[in-house]
């Protein structure tokens, strides 16, 4: 292996440096002498075979330098690959295991946010109380509840219409006044059961079930020149298998039809039905929502009664069912919720007759009693009624769901015709007649021995009054010092030749008086023989104003005798008067 110099940078003129070469013609190697182990330079050629020895302790390392056992500090605190994550972000544990923590929770925090909504991400303020600028529209409002909080003043209500969904609660209302007025009524009207198609004779138009949103009552406008019937029919359900009973007007020819009503039903529909002849052509039915009271055609919205006024088919003759309503045929007037009628029966005829009836099914009918309004002392009709020239209204209590009045033969000689009012206030006679009432029938059996009757006599039925005996005891006028005693008297009146209508019967009750022209005393003696005799009561008499010298004496009698005295005072008496009355009150 040859050694020679090699001069660096030859252009420069640059030192020389000894080298070798290991194969001819191949790369020259640098040779360095180097003291290694302190025995002075030595010629080495690194490689392979001659390796360098090192040793880090006999090198000059400065302060803080790694050594194997800080580097194995190091990598103990990194940790392994295999390391699981750390329990907890402050308790022990290497880099790699706190790393593995981080990534798990990133992972987590990653699943709650939400996607990008319009390449923004959307933000739930519900926490904490978000600023709002502008209304807020109700489809903002209804999309989640949004918490207000502080009280809203009039300012900030009254910079534009805020609609509110849901209730509010006491406490937000009672946080702050927060002044309101109702600024209009809502009546929305009804599509689906109004219309203005004109209907042929006989045809009906039949609205929609719907429900009458969240309205208490109906409103129903109506005007046709030809007579309609008006059905409101009230559902609990949508689909209309669960009917409650209907509500039903018969409306005239050109009367049109003004009405409002209370709803029940959960749903509705209207139906209007041409009961006329002909083709309508100003047929035009509007139903509204609201919240009207009960009202008629005129407005009035009565607080007990609202009435139902009919006017029946013109010019009937001919036998038939029912002409009470505006077109006669054969079906009965429903009547539900009504309480009492009048109808008036305008006749020309001279011969056939007519009945008013009832039923509660609309197929089985008995004769309804009803009252000829023109008597004081009404009599029940119940038979057919016999036309004849007149103007008779016939008024009866309605008990029933349906009524009619039927032509029962062929009225002669003329027509007749029905004005009819339907109450919802209870039917009140003129006066009421007692049935069978003949005099035989009206006479009266009173218990025991005694027979009362109702005809002119002593003994008079409803008459009360207690029996009585008055007795005259003196008229005698008294001397100077004089005492009258007045005859005993007994308390079962059978000592005495007049006595009370029943023997059983006592005084309960005696009355002594006496008058004279000079003081006096009366008084009152009772004993329970009829032989000792104790005085039990005394009065002295007073002086009258324009008159004498009066005394009285009431007493409830315990003992069975009982008598009256006068003594008289110093002076004699130009007239003495004493009596005394027994009582069977």
């Amino acid at each position: 292996m040859p050694t020679d110099n090699t001069r660096l940078n030859p252009g420069e003129g640059g030192d020389l440096s000894r080298t070798t070469q290991r194969v001819d013609d191949g790369p020259k190697t640098q040779v360095m002498q180097m003291d290694v182990g302190g025995g002075g330079p030595t010629e080495k050629l690194l490689g392979d075979a001659n390796p360098m020895p090192v040793s880090a302790a006999s090198l000059p390392l400065p302060t803080g330098a790694a050594t194997e056992t800080t580097a194995l500090a190091v990598a103990s605190g990194l940790g392994a690959p295999a390391d699981a994550a750390a329990g907890s972000d402050t308790g022990t544990a290497g880099v790699v295991a706190l790393f593995k923590r981080a990534l798990q929770n990133w992972t987590t925090l990653l699943a709650r946010i939400p996607a990008l909504v319009g390449g923004r991400m959307p933000v739930d303020g519900s926490g904490v109380t978000q600023p709002v600028s502008g209304p807020v529209t109700d489809a903002q409002l209804r999309a989640a509840a949004v918490p207000v909080s502080g009280p809203v003043t009039d300012a900030q209500l009254r910079a534009a219409a805020v609609p509110v969904s849901g209730p509010v609660t006491d406490a937000q209302l009672r946080a702050d006044p927060v002044p309101s007025r109702l600024s209009a009524y809502n009546y929305p009207i009804s599509t689906a059961n109004s219309s203005t198609t004109q209907l042929a004779a006989g045809a009906s138009f039949t609205g929609d079930i719907e429900a009458p949103q969240d309205q208490p009552s109906l409103s129903i406008l109506m005007t046709s020149d030809q007579p309609m019937t008006v059905t409101v029919r009230q559902f609990i359900d949508l689909a209309g298998t669960f009917a409650v009973p209907d509500i039903v007007f018969y409306v005239p020819a050109s009367a049109n039809f003004a009405r409002s009503l209370t709803i029940n039903g959960n749903f509705l529909r209207v139906i209007a039905q041409n009961t006329g002849a002909a083709t309508t052509t100003t047929f035009n039915l509007n139903c509204a929502f609201g919240s009207l009271g009960d009202s008629d055609s005129t407005g009035t919205q009565p607080v007990t009664e609202l009435p139902l006024v009919l006017t029946g088919a013109a010019a009937q003759t001919a036998v038939v069912n029912n002409i009470l309503a505006p077109t006669a045929g054969a079906a009965g007037l429903s009547v539900a919720g009504y309480r009492a009628a009048s109808v008036q029966v305008v006749s020309t005829g001279t011969g056939g007759t007519f009945i008013f009836e009832q039923s509660n099914d609309g197929t089985s009918w008995v004769a309804l009693p009803v009252f000829n309004a023109a008597l004081v002392t009404g009599v029940p009709i119940t038979a057919a009624i016999t036309a004849s020239a007149s103007q008779i209204v016939y008024t009866f209590p309605i008990r029933c769901n349906f009524l009619r009045l039927r032509i029962a033969t062929t009225i002669t000689g003329g027509s007749i015709r029905a004005f009819s009012r339907l109450s919802t206030e209870p039917w009140t006679g003129a006066a009421q007649l007692v049935a069978s009432n003949t005099a035989a029938n009206l006479l009266a059996q009173v218990s025991g021995s005694l027979t009362a009757t109702l005809a002119a006599a002593t003994v008079r039925a409803g008459f009360l009054a207690g029996a009585g005996i008055w007795y005259d005891d003196t008229s005698t006028a008294l001397g100077a010092g004089a005492t009258f005693t007045g005859t005993s008297r007994d308390a079962t009146v059978t000592a005495t030749a007049t006595a009370f209508a029943n023997a059983a019967t006592y005084a309960q009750e005696v009355s002594l008086s006496a008058e004279q022209d000079v003081t006096f005393t009366l008084a009152l003696e009772v004993s329970r023989d009829n032989t000792n005799w104790r005085r039990v009561k005394a009065v002295a008499a007073s002086a009258v104003t324009g008159g004498a010298h009066y005394a009285e004496i009431v007493h409830r009698p315990s003992w069975r005798y009982w008598r009256l005295l006068v003594v008289n005072g110093a002076g004699a008496a130009a007239r003495t008067t004493a009596g005394s009355i027994a009582k069977a009150i």
